[in-house]
This record gives structure tokens, C-alpha cells and sequence, in this order.
């Protein structure tokens, strides 16, 4: 068995997940999970064109670890590397102004909502900048009246 990590970013069109194991690896989807499955899907077929040997290394990797940062970058300006505050339960519900148990209840009921960046001991943590895009999408149009 291999393990490979992958790295997945939000962008206003959806999600993309890719790996840097495999050239031009790369899933799309509207949530995480569906990005992560569409590169599931293509994963086979790429490794299989990809040059002999490729096997070999993968099947040498002892991965432990996988960590994605995002850079602020601006040509003509020094790339500045963006530290991602993540974000607990508590500090979802106080952010967006409803209890513990509603951001609880939408991790649960929701395939859409956003995976946690990290596990711990004390529970998950998300983006809370992702949490926040993914709760405006969700939100109804209000009724004229």
C-alpha cells in the first residue's frame, strides 16, 4: 500500500485536489470530498502513463505527514507566506453568532461543509474563513415582502 498526500484549495469555482506525487494529478468538485474522488477516478489511468519506475518510488514513500500553507504572492513584490488561523467549534459558533451544537449539527448534516484542516485531542479544526464562504453559499434569498 501507498501513500501519497494530497493538497486541496478553495477557489470561487469550487475545490481542487491535487497531489505533487503524480504529474498533472488534479481533481475538481464543489466540495472537498468530491475534488478528492474525482482524483481518486483519474489517479489509475495517470500512474499508468506515467514513466517506468514510478511504482517503485511510490511504493518507497513512508509518508507521515501532509501540511498545505498558502503564500500571498504580487509580481514585482516578495511572496508572503499566509498563516491559516484554524478555527474550533466554539470559535465557528462565536464567529457566525449561533451555538455549538448548530455547527456541530452542520458538520453532521452537510456533505458540503467544509473538511477540517486539522484532528486533535480536543477535536477538529476548520478554516474559518472557508466555514464562512461555505455558510453565505448556503444562505436563502429573502423574500420580497
Amino acid at each position: 500500500m501507498t501513500k501519497i498526500g494530497v493538497i486541496v484549495e478553495c477557489e470561487d469555482a469550487g475545490y481542487a485536489a491535487y497531489t505533487p506525487a503524480v504529474s498533472d494529478a488534479y481533481g475538481q468538485g464543489p466540495t472537498p470530498a468530491a475534488a478528492i474522488q474525482h482524483l481518486c477516478e483519474l489517479l489509475p489511468e495517470l500512474i499508468a502513463e506515467e514513466p517506468k519506475g514510478l511504482w517503485e518510488l511510490l511504493d518507497q514513500r513512508d509518508l507521515i505527514s501532509v501540511q498545505a500553507h498558502i503564500i500571498d504572492f504580487d509580481l514585482g513584490k516578495k511572496p508572503r507566506f499566509k498563516e491559516q488561523r484554524l478555527s474550533s467549534i466554539s470559535d465557528i459558533a462565536h464567529a457566525l453568532g449561533v451555538s455549538r451544537q448548530t455547527v456541530w449539527n452542520w458538520t453532521q448534516r452537510y456533505d458540503d461543509f467544509p473538511i477540517p484542516l486539522a484532528q486533535t485531542s480536543a477535536g477538529p479544526f476548520w478554516s474559518l474563513e472557508e466555514v464562512k464562504r461555505w455558510k453565505a453559499a448556503r444562505r436563502k434569498p429573502q423574500k420580497a415582502g
